[in-house]
């Protein structure tokens, strides 16, 4: 959310010409508000966007009627005007907001809330493994090893609200950083967001030709022209921070070799003087000899509100050192279970039966990819080689 907060004060570039002065304006006074709510979904029923991209290959229908159905709201709510909320990062540190992504217009299946102080976060896991095609293969399988967890990884991963006092984990942190996917949401420290920002501003503001695009709506509109390659360029450049702190995105630089060289256009909607919609059709990314059969628009709603902070009733109070001790016994259990015991080789764990159980986890990870499973891949891998090695000075 910062990133926008930010870019509601970062709009120098804009005064050089007329349409340029009106989008500065818009999101000067969006910025003068005291809470920013951003929606972002596409802007496309399910048979547009089949129509859109049925051609492609690989894409079924299915996919379509996800993609319909997908939203996420990010909200924050700092109580003083948004463009200063993030100059002190001290100050800010626990400004209230959340975000929540659904899946199919219904209940978020992840939702976090907070007022500052307290963090609120609903994750259902069965209904995002239905974005895969294995997901959906696996569902019955996954639901057993939800079933499995010890607590408090089974109420966080099967749509049960968990609570987190934010300064209990601050300070766990700075002793020991609980594992990837198993704390509260992690948040960009001010410095990254400041970077983050002003990539999306050298990416869609420095480099972007404005032009007056008339009125609809009862909004103006501006068109923003940028070209492509460059744009993206210098946007992943910029969400690296992003990317070191959850390495399951891998490195975003590498999502640009395959971005067209060519100009693309995003829509700027400003009602009542305030910038209101962002509107980029991202068909325009396909290279010109993948066929996309009409248009695919990311729509971003801007709102100068915030939803009402409500704490869920019933939440469960994780500790730190409930949730170490809880990733600890899952670590424990799975290596019993893929033959990792201390006394495998010893006990019948030979290095066929060991490899055996490493194709099952290799296969495992390949469907669920981890982290967490590459670490335990690698630590039977290890122990396959033992295994091997203790044979071998057996038949000597």
């Amino acid at each position: 959310m910062a990133l926008i907060s930010t870019a509601v004060a970062a709009c120098g570039p804009f005064e050089k010409i007329s349409a340029g002065t009106k989008v500065q304006q818009g999101f000067q006074k969006l910025g003068e508000r005291k809470a920013l709510t951003a929606e972002f979904r596409i802007s496309a029923n399910e048979q547009q966007i089949w129509s859109a991209l049925k051609s492609t290959k690989g894409f079924q229908r299915d996919y379509a009627k996800i993609m319909a159905g997908l939203r996420l709201s990010v909200w924050t709510a700092p109580d003083k005007p948004v463009k200063d909320a993030f100059k002190a990062p001290e100050a800010n540190a626990h400004v209230p907001g959340g975000y929540a992504f659904a899946v199919d217009g219904g209940q978020p299946v992840v939702d976090v809330r907070s007022d500052g102080k307290t963090m609120y976060q609903r994750m259902d896991f069965q209904r995002l493994a239905k974005l895969t095609p294995q997901g959906s293969a696996n569902l019955t399988r996954q639901q057993g090893e939800l079933d499995k967890l010890p607590s408090p990884l089974k109420e966080m991963m099967s749509g049960q609200w968990v609570a987190y006092d934010v300064k209990d984990f601050e300070e766990f942190a700075k002793k020991k950083q609980p594992g990837p996917g198993t704390g509260p949401a992690t948040q960009l420290k001010v410095e990254d967001q400041k970077k983050v920002m002003d990539a999306f501003e050298k990416a869609f503001i420095d480099n972007a030709d404005l032009k007056d695009a008339g009125s609809k709506g009862g909004a103006d509109h501006v068109t923003a022209t940028v070209p492509a390659k460059k744009a993206m360029t210098a946007l992943a450049e910029g969400l690296e921070p992003l990317a070191e702190k959850n390495p399951s995105l891998g490195s975003l630089k590498d999502s640009v070799e395959d971005v067209p060289e060519k100009d693309i256009t995003l829509d700027i909607a400003i009602q009542d003087g305030t910038v209101s919609e962002l509107t980029l059709n991202l068909a325009q990314f396909a290279d010109d000899d993948k066929r996309v059969d009409g248009e695919l628009p990311l729509s971003i709603k801007l709102k100068g509100e915030a939803p009402a902070f409500e704490a869920p009733s019933g939440a469960k109070m994780v500790r730190p050192k409930d949730l170490e001790r809880a990733v600890s016994d899952l670590q424990s259990a799975k290596r019993r279970e893929a033959g990792e015991g201390e006394d495998s080789a010893s006990a019948g764990g030979s290095s066929a039966e060991i490899e055996r159980q490493l194709e099952k986890m290799r296969k495992l990870e390949r469907e669920n990819p981890s982290p967490e499973m590459t670490k335990l891949r690698k630590q039977m891998e290890d122990l396959l080689e033992m295994a091997r090695s203790a044979e071998a000075r057996q038949q000597v």
